[in-house]
């Protein structure tokens, strides 16, 4: 990030409070009287930056913690989104990157993702569930084709469907270098479906997938063949 050599040091408790108030010179010269006292002659940054967080009014020294009896799952659930209108990130918001800096960065990425993917559709508002559209019940082929009709999320190879019950279809395109003809979906929780747009590449979002999700299937998205839970979360919509 920053083109060369970084010195990061962190303060909590009362050795925070400590600092609090004081100028970045202060700070700099207390700090590198310690590296001093530890590795000996040590030179004088060419920069130096200090935060005040504990006096920040939108903080006050402050981040997220799971407390004892809580669960991770606590941080889906402030990751969802409003009717598609209001979004969330920062820390709180991503279990597997708590209470830290990169935490935030991931979570506004992957904000940036689901906000992006909207506006590439042009479509801002939630849609209605099909049993309000007054659908007919399908069992026959097509069954994969009609629910990635009106897809929610594209990143990559992939394609994610219309939540149901707190889970999604996510179907990966074929990719016949990889040995792959056929395209591959996955039954997955809300949780894993942010998680994927926080990785970097497709084989990472396919490892995390096939780790994560409760089922897959293989084929050319036809219905043919379908677990009979995915048929079962097909016809959720329809019912």
């Amino acid at each position: 990030v920053a083109g060369a050599p970084v010195l990061v040091a962190l303060s909590s408790g009362e050795a925070a409070r400590s600092f609090e108030g004081k100028g970045k010179e202060e700070i700099k010269d207390e700090m590198m009287a310690r590296l001093r006292l530890m590795f000996g002659n040590v030179p004088d940054p060419v920069a130096c930056e200090a935060t005040d967080w504990g006096r920040d009014e939108f903080a006050f020294g402050s981040y997220s913690n799971i407390v004892v009896g809580s669960k991770g799952e606590t941080c889906d659930v402030l990751a969802e989104d409003v009717c598609q209108r209001v979004f969330f990130a920062g820390e709180a918001t991503i279990k597997e990157n708590i209470a830290t800096m990169h935490g935030a960065f991931r979570s506004g990425m992957r904000t940036a993702g689901m906000l992006h993917t909207l506006c590439r559709r042009g479509d801002f508002s939630r849609r209605a569930p099909s049993s309000d559209r007054g659908e007919a019940r399908d069992n026959g082929p097509g069954k994969v084709e009609k629910y990635f009709s009106s897809p929610r999320l594209f990143f990559g190879r992939f394609t994610v469907g219309e939540e149901r019950g707190g889970k999604a279809l996510v179907r990966e395109k074929p990719d016949p270098a990889a040995g792959r003809p056929a395209s591959q979906c996955f039954l997955a929780p809300h949780a894993v479906i942010t998680q994927l747009l926080c990785l970097r590449s497709d084989e990472e979002r396919l490892d995390y997938l096939s780790d994560q999700s409760s089922l897959v299937t293989q084929g050319p998205g036809d219905g043919k063949g379908l677990p009979s839970a995915i048929i079962d979360f097909l016809d959720r919509g329809a019912q």
